[in-house]
C-alpha cells in the first residue's frame, strides 16, 4: 500500500493491451497512436508521483528541480489523451481523429500556462462530453449491444471524475490512486467495446466503382 500511487499506473496495461491487439488484427493506426499516448502518459505520472515519496526522490531528484517538468507533461498528456480516447471510442474518422486530437493538445498545453486548474479540468470534460456527443450514434449501438460493459465504463468514468475532485487530506495517495484506476478501467471498457462494436457494426465501407477517367 505504501507505493499505491505507483503501482495504480499498471492498469494503463488494460488499454494499451486493447488498443495493440487491435492494431494487430485491424492494422488500425489510431490504436497505435492511442496506445502510445496512453504509454508516455503513465510515464509521466509516474514520474511526478515518484515526488510523493521521499524515500525515492532522494534517488531521483533530491532537490525537487525538475518536479515543475514533470507536472507539467503530467497535467498536459493526461488532459489529451481523455480526449484522443474519446475520438478513438467513439469512431471518428481518421482525418477528423487526428486533427481535433492535435488541436486539442495544442488547447490544454496553452490552458497549462493561462488557464486556472479548476477550469481545465472543465474544458476536458466539457470537450470530450461535446466529441462524445457528436458520434450519438456510436454511444447508442455500443448501449443497444453492449449494454453492460458501456453503462460500467459510464459509472467507473463518472466514479473516476469524482475521485479526482475530491482527493486531498490524509487519504490523497489513496484516492488519487482509484483515480488512475477508474479511469485507466473506462479507458480500457471504452476501447475493447470499439473493437467489439467495429465486428458488429463496421464503419468501413469498400468503394468499389470502377476508376472514372474525368476530374
Amino acid at each position: 500500500m505504501d507505493y499505491i500511487l505507483l503501482v495504480s499506473h499498471t492498469l494503463v496495461l488494460f488499454p494499451i493491451g486493447v488498443c495493440f491487439w487491435q492494431y494487430k488484427k485491424e492494422t488500425d493506426y489510431k490504436a497505435l497512436y492511442t496506445a502510445s499516448g496512453l504509454l508516455y502518459t503513465a510515464f509521466f505520472s509516474i514520474c511526478m508521483h515518484t515526488y510523493d515519496y521521499p524515500d525515492l526522490i532522494q534517488k531521483w531528484d533530491e532537490k525537487s528541480v525538475k518536479f515543475s517538468m514533470w507536472f507539467l507533461l503530467d497535467h498536459w498528456a493526461s488532459e489529451s489523451i481523455i480526449i484522443t480516447t474519446v475520438l478513438y471510442a467513439t469512431r471518428y474518422h481518421s482525418d477528423w481523429f487526428y486533427i481535433i486530437s492535435h488541436l486539442s493538445s495544442v488547447l490544454f498545453l496553452i490552458c497549462e500556462f493561462t488557464v486556472p486548474r479548476e477550469l481545465i479540468i472543465f474544458i476536458v470534460i466539457t470537450v470530450g462530453v461535446l466529441s462524445a456527443l457528436v458520434k450519438i450514434k456510436t454511444l447508442y449501438l455500443a448501449v443497444k449491444h453492449f449494454y453492460f460493459s458501456t453503462i460500467l465504463m459510464f459509472v467507473f468514468l463518472g466514479t473516476a471524475v469524482y475521485c479526482l475532485l475530491n482527493a486531498g487530506g490524509s487519504d490523497y495517495k489513496i484516492i488519487h490512486s482509484m483515480w488512475h484506476i477508474l479511469i485507466l478501467s473506462s479507458a480500457g471498457l471504452a476501447c475493447l467495446t470499439k473493437s467489439r462494436l467495429d465486428a458488429v457494426c463496421p464503419i468501413d465501407v469498400i468503394y468499389t466503382r470502377p476508376t472514372s477517367r474525368s476530374m
